[in-house]
């Protein structure tokens, strides 16, 4: 079975920033939402809690291709810390914003977005398709762990 690990390093009012690595090998950025406490959740604006769950490549109706689908129940939706998600996928994005709680997937990320003056951080260049193929040549399904480090 195919193992996905993210490792969260970078916390920000808005966003989580972390590091992809498939299997054992890093890939790329992430950029979710920001985590909230255990039972809290904003709709669209919450990152998944850190845990290990259930992923498989299935058709996406909203994005109409092939992507990566989170979980952890029967339904296929993901409950944790007394919170539920539906529809989490790894796709592309550069911010927070196009997230929508969903794991952001990019080669780049802009540490002189973590400056006082900006924003918000940001990542760019799509890793989603890569990420998608690797799913599918380790057969499809596997884990996806979602670790939170200590801040940078």
């Amino acid at each position: 079975m195919a193992h996905i690990k993210i490792e969260r390093f970078k916390y920000t009012q808005q966003t989580t920033i972390g590091k992809i690595y498939l299997g054992d090998k890093y890939h790329c950025y992430s950029l979710e939402d920001t985590l909230r406490p255990p039972f809290i959740k904003v709709y669209g604006h919450t990152a998944i809690p850190a845990g290990v769950y259930s992923y498989e490549v299935t058709s996406s109706p909203r994005f109409k291709r092939d992507m990566i689908l989170i979980y952890n129940t029967t339904d296929k939706t993901l409950e944790s810390q007394g919170i539920s998600f539906s529809g989490l996928r790894i796709h592309g994005g550069n911010k927070h914003e196009h997230s929508h709680g969903c794991l952001l997937a990019a080669y780049n990320y802009n540490p002189d977005d973590d400056d006082d003056n900006i924003e918000e951080t940001t990542i760019q260049g799509t890793a989603e398709k890569a990420i998608t193929k690797w799913a599918n040549e380790h057969g499809g399904c596997g884990t996806i762990e979602f670790v939170n480090l200590p801040q940078l």
